[in-house]
This record gives C-alpha cells, structure tokens and sequence, in this order.
C-alpha cells in the first residue's frame, strides 16, 4: 500500500469519528399505525408522523404521496396523486427523512414504510339470504304511520363510514313505505289498514362514504283491510211526477263489511244529483231513504242518489241509486227565441251563419227538425232553411242581392220532436244580407275624341263613366286609371283622374300632325276582391282649329263581361255603338277602294295612265284617310326618314361595290351575287304617319 493511499483512508476515518461525535438519531414513528390506501380514493391524507424534537421531514419519492408540516413534531402523510391499483400496483415502498431545525443540535432519522393498496369494497348487508328477505305484514297489526316493519343492518370492511340507507325503486309505484338514511329502519308512512296493496317490493341501496353501494330487496306480503260494499246497489227505479210524497220510503240500503265484526262502525254517506231535489228526500238513523214531496219531470227527469260506505279505513266504490221519473208527451220549446244572423248574397247552401239554437222538451224527446214558417214569411224571405244537424242557417236557393233587392229579413222558426209535436213557441231571426263584389264595371266610352294645337293645357279631353251593378258601396264605387297608351309617348301626354277625367298636359309636337293615339284605361271597383274592366280611347291629334267627334267604343274587360246595350229607339243609328261601328266599317271600305284603284292605276295602267307615270301622280296624293282595327290597336311605331345618299353609311360600310350610287346590281349576275339593291333612287323622304283619319 503506497502512501497516497493511507493518507486518504486517515482522511475518511477521521470524518467518520467527528460524524458520529456530532450527531444522534430522531425518532420517527407513524401516529395511527394505518398501513394501506383504498385503490378508488381521492387525494386524502393516509396517517400522522411524529418526529421529537422539532424536525424537517420530507418524503425520497413525491410522485404519488407527499409529507405536509403540520407544526414542527407532525407531519401528514397523503396520497394526492395517480391512479392506484391492488391488482398491478399492490403497494408502495417509501422513506421519509427527518432532520433537526435547531442550530445547536443536528440528528436525523429516517421512518421506512410499506404504504398497501386495498381494493375497496361495497357494505355488506347482515340480512337475509343473498341480499334479499320476505316479511308478512297484517294490516290490523295495527301498523300506524311511523311504525317499524322492518330493519336493514349492514357494515363496513374498510371502516369508511358513515352508511347511507335509501329505497331506490318500489314496485308497484307507490309512497307507503319509507326507510331512515342512517339507521336503515323501513317505517310506514300511512296506517296499513287505508291500504289495498297485497304485495309490495322495494328495492334498498346501501352506500360507504366512498361511493360503493349495495342493493337489497325486501319482499313485503301485506294481509289488507277488505272494503266494505253495499250490496243492493246499483239499481234503477221508476217514479210518476204526480204521485204523491211523503215519507214514502223508496230505498233500504244493505251495507257489508267482508273482515269487520259487529261494533266495526259502518258509515253511509250519500248525495243527490241534482242538489236542488235533495230537499226532496229524507234519510233515517239507519240510512233508508224516503220521499217527502211530488217530483217534476219538467225540470227533472231523473235523479241519482250517489252512496259510499266506509269502514273509517277503506271507502267502497261509488254506488248509483237512480230515479227515473216518468211523464206525459209535452211539445218542445226555444229556450231563446231571438237571434242575428249575418249572410252574404250567394248560391243556394254556400253562405250561412252559425245559430246555436237551443231546443228544449219536457220529456228530452229529441229534436227532429227546426223550420222556416212560410205562412209568416213571404217574398225572398222565404229562401231560408236551417239545418239542424250543423246548427246553421242558410239559402235554400240562390239570392243575388241585385236582383232580390232586399238586404234585411226576419224569419220565424218553429221545432218539431220525434213525435211530430210542433214547439209551442217561435224563435224569430233577424238576418241581414251583405253585398258581395260579383259585379264587374262596365266603362262607358265616347267615340273618336279630336283635339288640336289650340288647347289650352291642362284641357280636359273627355270625362269618362262606368256602369257597376253591385248593391252597395264600395263596391259599386267606381275609379280610373290609365294603364297604358299607343304609342307609348301617350302617356306623356295624356292623364286619367280617379273620377275618370281624362286630361291633355303636355304639349303633342307639329310633327305628329293627323296621328292618332290609343289610350287604355282601367276601371277599378272598390270591392274586396277588386274587379277591373279595360277600354280604348282613340284620340286624333290635328295642327288645325278644327275639331271633330266620331263615335266608337273598344271594351276590354278583366275577368271577361258580357256588356249588352239596350237601345232606345227601334231606328239603330239613334244607338251610339252601332254609329260608331258603322263609321268604322265605312272608313275602311273607303281606305279598301282607295288602295285598289291605286294599285290598278299604278301596275295594270287604267285609266290611261301609265304605270311609270303613276308614279310621280302617288307621290303627290296626300296619305288617305283610312282608320282599320289594325292600325287602331297595334304597336305605335315611328318611321324614320329613310337615308338618302351617303347618309346610310356606318362603320361597317363596304366602300367600292358601286351600291353607292344605286348602279351596283347586275341583273345577269343575279343568282350569284344573290340578294341585292335595285338601281332605284332613293325613297321620299316624308314619314308615315302611324294612325291616318
């Protein structure tokens, strides 16, 4: 051995020799001794540790327990984290060290523990026989409110107290029973002899303050009470309204107690239906029911005595005496005999009022039908019936109030019973008849209106009138509006008001001199739901002072109308249609014999003239006055001048074909160049007027 090596073995035993002069070793003892932890715990402390003198303790591993100070000598020991498991984990190996605090004085000590894992397991219940036991209860026991039937023992192998003791379910349903959340007593909630159950199960959970739970059943056989019974009820008797009443006995109750004894006392208690015959009758000590006074069938006719027998425990079912009173056949009557009923003019059985009509008979007979008296209603108040089987009230044929003309009507009903009996009095009702919008405006046109430079704007052109056949207002209130206008630059010019004035505003240029505008106006009613009805107005438009008026009329009417004028006279042209068609078919005949003298003069050459010279003698004719339904009611459109020279050309002009000068069709070269310009000059350059009078 060298001597650097005994140097260093001096050293080391040197330090072990002042080491154990220094210090002594703490005592370090667990407080309760408690060894093991439940594997379902939640953080909780495990047992005390003591260490004498004051100390430090601390805990080699903190994974899953911890030492706490509690003061300087007691420390806790507790598990505050991580699953455990007996099964995997089956304990845990731990060394606590403790050291002194004081200064003038070091020791340590160390306490080595073996901390087990318990699996932790439910109460276990001392009763019965695999948690379940059977008692037989008498009801007679007598077994008052709170009395014990029965208790439930039960401990704890881990000693986590306290117990918990509750009834989970109870087959049948029911609140008879109830057990003591820590004394585990079954207790009764009602005197068992109110009850009529035979068998009762009730399901008890005990539980450790951990949660862990057990369950037990106890099977209850309860012997009951038996209710007592009256055994002569039910039954029906017969009674004559005018036999005499008094103290006629009627009925001898026989009451029976199956399970009662002789001083059991028996309790008879009835009522009367209805209470207003109770002061009829008369009951004895020993519950026989007599009559002391005449019934009425009138108001009554039938009686039923309602009894239950009690045994002050159980109460037997509800027993029926009843009474029928028996009547002679009297005629029905209205219990009320005034009524309102509000219809609106319809077809026969579409329009009708509720009328709650309440019919009554002596002898409840029932009802066979309610009728309309004819002999006290004449006229159209005679289109009624009331059908019983609805309760309503309606025609029995079609009334249009136009026609009938009569708005209000009172009736009389009368009521018949299965016998045939007529009531013996009238219900009277008063019925009013509303207007409905079934009418359709009819617009009343002049003929052509002409109006020219000289007016003054605003000049009212025309007022217009429409025809509407509905009873009352608002629906036979008739307005106008405009709706649109050909061409359609009319309605810049043209205005309708509400009243049907038809108003020229605006200033119609020179150039649309002898044109003619189309302007479609609507009549509206004022109904729910509206109805409409269109028309044509044909204005002209002269640059002169001259006014004239023809008289024509185009009707369009929404839904579709059938209009008929009635003339006045026999001769048709006092008849302002007729003139106004007649004016029409004889402008057209005259623009027909026009067209065709034009086209034989120009293309046959008659008359001497020849179709090249015809040309220049048309271009000279004024455009004829010729007015035809088509120009009358098709789109207004405006010709524009047609282009002369190189005012035809645009962008996509194609310049060098010669067209320019109208010398670019080669009539020899037709079917292949196709489609093109005749060398023909160009057109005049005045437009066509769209409507010519």
């Amino acid at each position: 051995m060298n001597m650097k090596m005994y140097v260093k073995r001096l050293f080391v035993f040197v330090l072990l020799c002042c080491h154990s002069h220094l210090t002594s070793s703490l005592s370090v003892n667990m407080v309760n001794n408690i060894d093991y932890v439940l594997e379902d715990a939640s953080p909780m402390d495990i047992d005390q540790i003591s260490c004498k003198p004051r100390c430090s303790c601390s805990l080699d591993d903190t994974t899953t327990f911890q030492v706490i100070s509690f003061n300087t000598t007691i420390f806790r020991l507790r598990y505050y984290n991580g699953p455990l498991s007996a099964v995997n984990n089956p304990y845990y190996d731990l060394n606590i060290t403790c050291t002194t605090v004081s200064p003038d004085e070091y020791k340590i000590g160390s306490l080595p523990l073996r901390i087990f894992v318990r699996q932790n397991n439910p109460p276990v219940i001392d009763n019965g026989t695999s948690n379940q036991d059977h008692k037989r209860l008498d009801s007679k026991g007598p077994y008052l409110p709170g009395s014990i039937v029965y208790s439930v023992r039960a401990h704890e192998l881990e000693n986590q107290l306290p117990l918990i003791f509750r009834i989970s379910s109870t087959s049948p349903t029911t609140n008879i029973f109830q057990i003591g959340q820590g004394s585990g007593d079954v207790t009764t909630n009602v005197d068992l002899r109110e009850i009529v159950l035979s068998d009762v199960t009730l399901t008890i959970e005990v539980s450790d303050s951990t949660g862990k739970t057990s369950q037990f059943i106890l099977f209850l056989t309860i012997l009951t009470n038996k209710p007592p019974n009256i055994s002569n009820l039910p039954q029906t008797i017969t009674w004559e309204e005018n036999k005499p009443g008094s103290n006629v006995l009627i009925f001898e109750p026989k009451c029976v107690d199956p399970d009662g004894t002789l001083n059991d006392p028996l309790i008879l208690t009835c009522t009367i239906t209805p209470s207003s015959e109770t002061s009829k009758f008369d009951v004895s000590s020993k519950g026989n029911w007599y009559i002391t006074a005449p019934l009425d069938y009138e108001k009554i006719k039938q009686i039923q005595i309602t009894c239950i027998l009690s045994d002050s425990y159980l109460q037997s079912e509800q027993k029926v005496l009843t009474i029928l009173v028996l009547d002679v056949n009297e005629p029905p009557y209205f219990v009320t005999s005034l009524f309102d009923c509000l219809l609106e003019e319809s077809n026969a059985g579409v329009s009708s009022c509720f009328l709650d009509i309440q019919v009554g008979d002596p002898e409840h007979d029932s009802i066979r039908s309610i009728d309309v008296r004819t002999a006290s209603n004449t006229g159209s108040c005679i289109k009624f019936r009331y059908i019983l089987a609805t309760k309503i009230l309606t025609f029995n044929a079609d009334y249009d109030l136009e026609i009938e003309r009569k708005d209000k009507c009172d009736i009389e009903l009368e009521a018949k019973d299965e016998h045939g009996l007529v009531s013996s009095n009238r219900a009277k009702v008063h019925v009013t008849i509303t207007d409905v919008n079934d009418n359709t405006c009819i617009p009343s046109m002049p003929g052509i209106v002409t109006i020219t430079n000289l007016h003054t704007m605003p000049h009212r052109v025309a007022t217009l009138m429409a025809r509407d056949d509905d009873y009352t207002d608002p629906n036979n209130k008739v307005t106008f509006e405009l709706v649109t206008g050909q061409p359609s630059e009319a309605i810049n010019h043209f205005s309708v008001s509400k009243n049907g004035e038809i108003f020229y505003f605006d200033k119609i240029p020179e150039s649309n001199n002898g044109k003619g505008f189309a302007l479609t106006i609507k009549c509206v009613d004022g109904g729910r739901p509206q109805r409409s009805a269109e028309a044509t107005l044909l204005v002209k438009y002269e640059w002169t002072t001259t006014t004239s008026t023809t008289t024509t009329t185009t009707t369009t009417t929404t839904p579709s109308t059938t209009t008929t004028v009635a003339s006045s006279s026999d001769d048709p042209f006092d008849n302002t249609s007729f003139v106004a068609l007649f004016v029409v078919l004889m402008i057209l005949l005259t623009a027909g014999l026009i067209g065709l003298l034009v086209y034989l003069i120009r293309y046959r050459g008659l008359c001497g003239i020849t179709p090249s010279s015809s040309q220049t003698l048309v271009e000279k004719m004024e455009p004829s006055n010729k007015l035809s339904n088509e120009t009358i009611y098709s789109e207004t459109r405006e010709v524009m001048p047609a282009n002369i020279n190189n005012q035809y050309r645009d962008t996509y002009w194609n310049n060098g074909d010669f067209y320019e000068t109208g010398a670019g069709h080669t009539s020899s070269l037709a079917l292949t160049q196709g489609s093109k310009r005749l060398a023909l000059g160009p057109p005049p350059s005045r437009p066509r007027p769209v409507f010519n009078f």
